[in-house]
This record gives structure tokens, C-alpha cells and sequence, in this order.
């Protein structure tokens, strides 16, 4: 019997293929994903109106930013984010991402997934 043991974890239609959790006081976090760098920036506004919205930078980089995620409960997306494509075979890649907000800390989960085409 073999001690390597394959683990996979779906959800749907998609594959997690990282995730994790990130506590932080920081307004800014970076991944550097096989030569992509997807930057979260946290930031408030008068509104208050807790949204994200995606800013393609170019074929490699892409800015996340998260205003007014404050919740104690937490704030996230309800449906992944694609970000691109990678891989052998092709398949397209997302993000989802929940985070919960203290007074002085964040904390940030995330996960990666996939979807072969």
C-alpha cells in the first residue's frame, strides 16, 4: 500500500485547487499565480455601499477592489470570478473570496478553482 494518497476537492461545476485563509491588517493582498499577479485593495468610501469590482490590468495582472467590506459576519462574492485560463489542457480559472472584518484585522478567505473547457 502506497503512502501517497490523491486528494481533490468539487464543488459543482469547478475544482478547488488552492484555499486557504490570510488574517491581516493590511489594505492590500497579492497572488502570484504561474506568472499572474491578482491584487485584493481594500478601501472605504462615503457611500458605505459594501461592492467589489474587477479591473483587468493586462494579460498578466488584475486588481481586485473591495470597498467597504466591514462585516463582522462577513462579505463576498456569491458566484466565482474568472480570471483567466491556464493550463494543459486549457482550463478557465476563478476566484471566490469571503472576508470578515474586525476593528483593527481582517480576515480573508479564498479559493481557487477550475473549470475544464
Amino acid at each position: 500500500m502506497s503512502n501517497n494518497i490523491e486528494f481533490e476537492i468539487k464543488t459543482g461545476k469547478y475544482k478547488v485547487i488552492k484555499s486557504g485563509t490570510i488574517r491581516t491588517s493590511e489594505n492590500e493582498i497579492s497572488f502570484f499565480i504561474d506568472g499572474l499577479s491578482l491584487k485584493y485593495i481594500f478601501s472605504t468610501t462615503e457611500d458605505g455601499k459594501a461592492r467589489f469590482k474587477s479591473e483587468v490590468i493586462s494579460d498578466e495582472e488584475m486588481i481586485i477592489n473591495l470597498y467597504n467590506f466591514s462585516s463582522k459576519t462577513g462579505q463576498g462574492n456569491k458566484n466565482p470570478i474568472e480570471v483567466g485560463t491556464f493550463g494543459d489542457p486549457e482550463s478557465e480559472f476563478f476566484v471566490n473570496f469571503h472576508v470578515k472584518s474586525g476593528e483593527h484585522s481582517r480576515e480573508f478567505q479564498y479559493s481557487f478553482l477550475i473549470s475544464e473547457k
